[in-house]
């Protein structure tokens, strides 16, 4: 996404820390070296996807991003994509700059051009969305381009775009949002017309995702994040920051979110973009794409790599820097709970922290943490959605003491 860069100040890369409300003890670790990856993308079958930027190595991953296997690929070399996405598991379309598309239908060895009249190297893609196997649309820099034949070609004739587009995001064939200079616009009938403007406080908004047809969000330059519960008819705004750049937002449903950007900024949401909190990350570059597989299990492609985390739900409280005197383990709250309650723990040395989930039987049923902490004081927000109603048994221990709590899951 090379325009998004030409937008960034200078006083950006001044990075420092940032005044969130809370900071994150999730473990980055890097599995893919490379530079200017964009975005992580995955087919039914759950296999993963990639592409390194600047030398157009394309990879594949079918153990949830561990490891990755590059793709010897015809028709790709000295392109730059930003997006992917799925005609079906084995047919995938790429978008970029310089309003290139390419189409694969061998899981990713073969690109061929696709027919697009009305594209120039000035339109460059952020955004390749496909919504069934026919039609799908192709968005950026001021221009929206519709397929209706999988992808074999795409043609904008018979669509416009909101003026200064910068993404757009579709819910159905017919109604999307496209996020536009200091506005946000809704089309309902597959991109003829725009209306509904929204106007925001900051110039550049670049991220935009709906979990449904009435809840959705917009985030941008200046750390603004913009959310809608009524498809569009009224917006409220939020500043988690006054530098960071935001280009993605995405989530898992309503309620679980993320959103990154540039230097080196993500943030979290766990009730809908309500409030957030913010992760620590290795680096201050781009982060272009944060694809999460649940609430622990997430990647990250940025600048300098593609990064995995398995405990993306451990945060360290505000409270932290009075140290406690004694390891402590709360009872969850609320309790009962359906289906998210919110563990707190103490631990007053640097150690290696078990945190673990039983059932009845004894059994252990998850380990949510098992690493190495510093002394502090942490929250640790746990989603029950895959286990049945009961009781389970919750214990922290640290090789020297092992404590205990009794939670009732109640659906």
């Amino acid at each position: 996404m090379k325009k998004v860069k030409i937008f960034y100040p200078l006083f950006i890369l001044l990075y420092s820390i940032l005044n969130s409300p809370t900071h994150s003890q999730v473990i980055w670790d890097k599995v893919l070296d490379g530079y200017g990856f964009q975005f992580i993308a995955q087919n039914s079958q759950g296999t993963l996807y990639t592409i390194e930027l600047l030398n157009s190595k394309f990879y594949y991953s079918s153990d949830t991003g561990s490891t990755w296997t590059q793709i010897q690929t015809n028709g790709l070399s000295s392109l730059l994509f930003g997006s992917l996405d799925f005609v079906n598991d084995s047919t995938m379309i790429m978008a970029g700059s310089s309003g290139i598309i390419r189409r694969t239908s061998d899981w990713g060895a073969n690109w061929y051009f696709v027919s697009c009249s009305t594209c120039t190297n000035l339109d460059d893609f952020t955004k390749i969305q496909m919504l069934n196997s026919l039609t799908g649309y192709a968005s950026g820099d001021q221009r929206i381009f519709k397929t209706t034949n999988g992808g074999l070609n795409f043609y904008s004739h018979l669509v416009s775009a909101p003026i200064s587009t910068y993404k757009a995001f579709f819910i159905n064939v017919n109604t999307g949002y496209a996020a536009a200079l200091y506005r946000v616009f809704k089309t309902t009938d597959g991109a003829l017309s725009w209306d509904l403007p929204y106007s925001t406080q900051n110039p550049y908004n670049y991220g935009i995702w709906f979990a449904n047809e009435n809840t959705g969000w917009v985030a941008g330059d200046k750390g603004y994040i913009h959310r809608t519960t009524d498809a569009g008819l009224t917006w409220t705004s939020q500043q988690l920051d006054t530098i960071s750049f935001f280009t993605n937002i995405n989530g898992l449903n309503e309620n679980l979110l993320w959103v990154s950007g540039l230097p080196g900024s993500i943030y979290h949401s766990f009730d809908g973009g309500i409030t957030w909190r913010k992760y620590n990350f290795p680096h201050d570059g781009y982060v272009n794409d944060v694809f999460f597989l649940d609430d622990n299990v997430g990647l990250v492609a940025s600048e300098y790599g593609i990064f995995k985390t398995t405990n993306a739900s451990v945060y360290i409280n505000p409270n932290s820097e009075i140290l406690p005197k004694k390891i402590v383990l709360h009872q969850n709250f609320p309790n009962p709970f359906n289906p998210i309650t919110n563990f707190k723990f103490e631990i007053n040395s640097n150690e290696n922290i078990k945190l673990s989930l039983y059932d009845l039987n004894g059994k252990e049923i998850n380990v949510l943490i098992n690493q190495f902490l510093t002394a502090g004081i942490y929250e640790y927000k746990f989603h029950a959605n895959n286990l049945p109603s009961g009781v389970y048994f919750l214990t922290l221990s640290n090789g020297n003491q092992i404590l205990t709590r009794r939670i009732a899951l109640i659906k």
